[in-house]
């Protein structure tokens, strides 16, 4: 799963916010399937050029 898209780190809006809504918006316009295996966490947080725990915080939030 190839990301070409990151977070803002000026926006007022947490990353672990913009990046579950970037998520919600890929699977909403079927770009990513609902149960379609995600990266793992590290190499997530390296393609949002964010720390893991921030991806462990999305993760954590979408359940």
């Amino acid at each position: 799963m190839e990301i070409n898209w990151q977070p803002d780190p000026q926006a007022t809006t947490p990353l672990y916010q913009q990046i579950s809504a970037y998520c919600r918006q890929q699977i909403q316009q079927g770009n990513w399937l609902v149960g379609e295996k995600l990266s793992a966490q590290r190499q997530l947080a390296a393609q949002f050029n964010v720390n893991r725990s921030t991806i462990v915080t999305v993760l954590n939030d979408q359940c």
